[in-house]
């Protein structure tokens, strides 16, 4: 069968996404069934099939080409990413069993006849093969040009059934508004076990740190400012609240990490530690995503006192990490964000240009601020970056889980902060009693039992402006 090629496919570069979920909720099936499978998870070089794949806001292809597969997109019309144009949007131009592993993400919907559709998937896939299909459970209407279904776990199963397939799990995301439901299939049941997966490969899947600073940099653009460095600030929040537990979200070095007396757990990809920790602290070699998948974290963090969250430096990492940190918070947990005040312009860039480098961090104050008015924020002029103090988790809350998507999708695109961030406008002074006196009211009240009287402080943080500000 000669599939009739576009002649306008361009490589997406690393970092796109579909709805930001839908790549994350890709990755984790990828991790969980593809290279834990005993015989696709040995091959180096699986031919892979997105059906459904042009790039209009993301694409998956940067994940596929991450693990050095080879990655054809088809879809019923020219665009970008796409290497395959389809003439019937029923019937995919390809011989049977052409490829190890069949994609379609946020495409069924889409698909007037998507039974028909997955039929030819399970033709054109190999009789070792797998197959995971992401489509949405709920939504606003977004017509592609039309938008015909929305699908739950029970779909898929039945789905299974009516091909013969293996269900390996169906299961839908936490994330909104869309809620994707996730399946994914194979043609047969495997006889031997899973197995360990390759780990280049699973950290090929992992979104980069950028750790390294570049060699060549403007020294113009290398300004820090901040009143006391965000370590010594960190080391008087243990002093005074006396976290019972501690999370901590990007270790790295290890000198912040340290810095904690209770039991504490940090979350690295790729910890390079050197400080010398203390026996009741632990380090996780993963992903923050990876670590709240785990079933049993809030026992290793309970109960827990304090986060600090210092990783990845793009928005829709931080805010993530700050939903799941509230997930296994109380009223009383204090949750620092680091890295919210870029010095210049370029050092907010979401790709690193500077050794001072914050990326969009910045960004999570406002979507805080206007989407969770029920929390307190307290903006700090640490050095070098600056740091948001946040007070009032709520575990039960699911305002930022049921919009995560809509809400991250245009804080994504590249913009130079405003000029109140940059001048760390009403930003407040490390020193400042206000936060000792914070801190101790919260550590006198965590044990009642509603926790801290969290308009109370609301009230002492806004009652006590104007006072010592910084660079207003």
């Amino acid at each position: 069968m000669d599939p009739v090629r576009s002649p306008r496919h361009r490589s997406t570069t690393r970092g796109d996404s579909l709805h930001h979920s839908s790549t994350k909720n890709i990755r984790r099936c990828l991790k969980r069934h593809l290279l834990t499978d005993p015989v696709l998870g040995r091959q180096d070089d699986l031919r892979v099939l997105d059906v459904g794949g042009a790039d209009y806001n993301g694409s998956y292809r940067p994940l596929i080409e991450r693990l050095g597969y080879t990655y054809t997109s088809a879809d019923i019309s020219e665009g970008n990413s796409v290497d395959v144009v389809m003439t019937d949007p029923d019937r995919l131009p390809f011989d049977d069993a052409s490829f190890d592993l069949v994609i379609c993400g946020q495409t069924f919907e889409h698909s007037p006849r998507f039974w028909v559709l997955f039929a030819e998937m399970v033709r054109v896939c190999h009789d070792d093969g797998m197959i995971i299909v992401a489509a949405p459970s709920a939504g606003p209407v977004h017509r592609f040009p039309v938008d015909c279904y929305r699908f739950l776990p029970d779909s898929f199963e039945s789905i299974a059934d009516d091909h013969g397939l293996v269900l390996l799990e169906a299961w839908t995301s936490s994330v909104g508004p869309f809620f994707d439901v996730v399946a994914a299939f194979m043609r047969h049941s495997r006889t031997e076990a899973c197995i360990e997966p390759d780990p280049d490969r699973w950290r090929a899947l992992d979104d980069t740190a950028q750790n390294e600073a570049p060699a060549d940099v403007d020294p113009a653009q290398e300004t820090m400012l901040g009143v006391e460095p965000a370590l010594d600030f960190l080391t008087r929040v243990h002093r005074t609240l006396v976290p019972r537990g501690y999370l901590e979200i990007g270790v790295w070095k290890g000198f912040s990490l340290v810095k904690a007396k209770c039991p504490a757990v940090g979350v690295d990809p790729y910890p390079q530690v050197t400080a010398k920790l203390r026996d009741n602290h632990r380090v996780m070699p993963m992903t923050a995503e990876d670590f709240f998948e785990m079933e049993d974290v809030p026992a290793l963090v309970e109960p827990l006192d304090l986060v600090y969250v210092d990783g990845l430096h793009v928005v829709e990492h931080a805010l993530m990490d700050f939903m799941n940190a509230e997930r296994v918070s109380h009223r009383g947990t204090v949750i620092i964000i680091d890295d919210v005040y870029p010095n210049h312009p370029a050092q907010a860039s979401r790709e690193r240009i500077t050794r001072a480098w914050t990326g969009d961090v910045w960004k999570i104050t406002m979507i805080l601020a206007v989407a969770r008015p029920d929390l307190v924020l307290v903006p700090i002029d640490t050095f070098p970056t600056g740091s948001l103090m946040v007070l009032g988790a709520d575990p039960t809350s699911t305002v930022l889980w049921d919009t995560y998507d809509a809400m991250i999708a245009g804080e994504m695109e590249p913009r130079d902060p405003d000029d109140m961030t940059l001048h760390r406008s009403g930003a407040i002074s490390p020193t400042d009693r206000l936060l000792d006196r914070l801190l101790r009211t919260i550590r006198e009240q965590r044990d009642q039992p509603e926790g801290p009287d969290i308009e109370s402080l609301r009230t002492l943080v806004q009652g006590s402006r104007p006072r010592r500000l910084v660079r207003s």
